[in-house]
């Protein structure tokens, strides 16, 4: 369907499909527990901090599964009953659910 009005001549291509309309209804929904995981998740000790921790093989980065995997709930919350994206999945699954051991640090 495309549609225009006076505020925004340019043509718009909107998907009216129940699964996107549902989406969107769920974001909205969702907007300020989404604002609060997006203010966790940013600033110098839960963004940067982090990155750094991993780029020096800090055992400190384990503590980022905990977030990870709340942010993971919560995509998953946004579309109940379908999957994320496999890849993403496996990225997820290989990378949580590790405790730090001495030899993790061995290259």
């Amino acid at each position: 369907m495309v549609s225009s009005n006076k505020q925004n001549p340019a043509p718009v291509n909107l998907d009216d499909r129940p699964s996107v309309k549902k989406l969107f209804k769920n974001l909205k929904k969702s907007l300020p527990k989404l604002e609060e995981l997006l203010e966790k998740c940013s600033g110098e000790w839960k963004y940067e901090d982090p990155i750094y921790r991993f780029y020096h093989q800090s055992f400190k980065v384990y503590g980022l599964q905990t977030l990870t995997l709340k942010i993971v709930k919560t995509l998953k919350s946004l579309r109940p009953g379908v999957p994320l994206d496999d890849w993403f999945m496996q990225i997820i699954e290989e990378g949580t659910g590790k405790e730090h051991e001495l030899e993790h640090n061995e290259c």
